[in-house]
Parts: C-alpha cells; structure tokens; sequence
C-alpha cells in the first residue's frame, strides 16, 4: 500500500513539474528579420518567442512526417486564420509566415495538435 502510494506522489510531482515548466518556458526574442521554428520529435523549438510585427517566421520539421503549423483553435484556426497554410507541409519541405498582426498568438501541429507553441508580436 505505502508503495502505491509513494509511486502515485512522484508521478505527481513529475507531472507537476512538467506543468510548472510549461507556464513559464524559455522565450526566443527576435525584434527584426527573421525567425525558424523547427518540429522535432519533442515538439517546437523555439515553442514561445517574441517578435517584432512583420517579422516572418519559417516552419521546418526534423522528423519524417509531414506537419501543419497553424493558429489556434484547433481544428478550425479562427483566432489568426491567415497563420494556416491550409495543407500539410512534407518533411522536406517549409512553410513561412510574416506575422502583421500585434497580439499573442497560440498555434499548433494541426495533424499532431499535442505540439504546440505561443508567439507574442510586438508593435
């Protein structure tokens, strides 16, 4: 029993910490030119920068299946609908996006939505 129960606080923990770390990831900050995110296998890298407005950002993957960064909401895209590509992107391939609009901006993998990041644009 106090097996169990040791078992269940450290995957509580650990899953807490995750959470923690999640709230408050390391931010990029790029104020001109341009960006890469790139999909790995654990997700994208940069997952939360901050950019100055008209900055463009390309989208690459390192893994062997093909990816659709895109706004949130998953699966409709609405808060910043012109951030979709509208299709898949094949591995070898990439995908860029100037961003015009100030605000904070939440996107996703749309084919693996567990990936996810955020984008702050700046004046």
């Amino acid at each position: 029993m106090k097996i169990g129960i040791v078992a269940v606080m450290a995957v509580c923990i650990v899953g807490l910490t995750w959470y923690m770390y999640r709230l408050t990831p390391p931010t990029s900050i790029v104020l001109d030119g341009a960006m890469t995110i790139i999909l790995t296998q654990n997700g994208f890298d940069p997952d939360v920068i901050t950019i100055k407005k008209g900055t463009t950002i390309t989208f690459k993957t390192t893994t062997d299946r093909s990816f659709w960064p895109a706004s949130n909401l998953h699966p409709d895209h609405t808060i910043y609908s012109a951030f979709d590509p509208r299709h898949p992107i094949r591995p070898d391939e990439s995908w860029s996006f100037v961003f015009e609009k100030v605000g904070t901006w939440g996107f996703h993998d749309h084919l693996r939505s567990y990936y996810i990041g955020k984008i702050e644009v700046l004046e």
